[in-house]
């Protein structure tokens, strides 16, 4: 069942019941052992002496993309996604099948595509 939250200037629709316990800590499991995640050099700039140097990220990070491939720039470095894995596109066909509804009815509302 969905729960709609107003705040000021948004609406948010909550889905208490979006995903199982299990398929949530599923998908978790799945995304935390992707073995694409890595800390990856940047560029950064010294405040002080405004001189450039690089680092690895403090965190790993993993991106993707539909279609997998496109390149993009992240903080002065060239990166290119990768394909979304599976359980994420299963994610993805929930929340259309969830947000069906709310979308053909703000698409009804404004004129607009879904």
């Amino acid at each position: 069942s969905a729960e709609v939250i107003d705040l000021p200037g948004a609406e948010v629709t909550y889905f208490a019941d979006a995903l199982s316990q299990e398929a949530a800590a599923r998908l978790f499991r799945e995304l935390d052992r992707h073995p694409s995640w890595q800390k990856r050099p940047i560029r950064l700039r010294d405040r002080q002496t405004g001189r450039h140097f690089e680092a690895l990220e403090g965190r790993p990070t993993i991106s993707f993309s539909l279609p997998p491939g496109r390149e993009y720039r992240y903080s002065g470095e060239r990166r290119v996604a990768e394909a979304f894995p599976e359980c994420v596109l299963e994610a993805k066909r929930l929340v259309e099948t969830l947000l069906a509804p709310q979308l053909q009815a703000w698409a009804a509302a404004t004129g607009k595509l879904p």
